[in-house]
């Protein structure tokens, strides 16, 4: 061999006949698990979000049944008194059958007032559903206008029994 030839090897790399596609077996099948994993992760999570979202819809569902209700005049707050109806154009496609139910309880000289939205989850699991509970008092008969003078005049005592500046305070005027 002369000086300034590069040398070749001959003979095996290290490498044992077959090693190749057992390694090409292993990957493929680490591969099949990972993406198998995977999927089952993307389908947990978008089971997830689409529960969550009923769930947000439910509410609002709730929340507009809820202030519908507390806007009534206090003579329309019946006790015992009970209805039940479908959710919002706008919530049915996304809450399918939804049911809202409201009712309104006594709780002393208030009114209870629950709303609930209940919807089908479907896949074999149980419905789901929202509450909300709120109360609501009597109105207060208006005060003549002697009486509020005196209860502002307690207010601004109250105000210097606890060293606070009285309201408007001392601006410059």
């Amino acid at each position: 061999m002369q000086q300034g030839e590069p040398q070749r090897i001959v003979g095996t790399t290290g490498m044992h006949p077959g090693s190749t596609a057992v390694e090409l077996v292993v990957a493929v099948t680490l591969l099949a698990v990972l993406s198998g994993i995977c999927s089952e992760l993307i389908v947990s999570t978008v089971r997830l979000r689409r529960e969550e979202r009923k769930r947000a819809w439910a509410l609002q569902e709730a929340a507009n049944a809820m202030e519908t209700l507390f806007a009534k005049p206090w003579e329309a707050l019946v006790v015992g008194k009970k209805e039940v109806g479908p959710c919002s154009p706008a919530g049915q496609p996304v809450l399918e059958s939804a049911v809202v139910r409201q009712e309104v309880l006594a709780a002393g000289e208030a009114r209870r007032l629950v709303v609930t939205v209940e919807w089908p989850n479907g896949e074999g699991k149980p419905s789901g559903s929202v509450s909300l509970v709120a109360y609501r008092f009597p109105p207060v008969a208006a005060q003549p206008a002697s009486q509020s003078s005196r209860a502002s005049g307690g207010i601004s005592q109250l105000a210097q029994h606890t060293n606070l500046p009285p309201v408007g305070g001392n601006r410059g005027d």
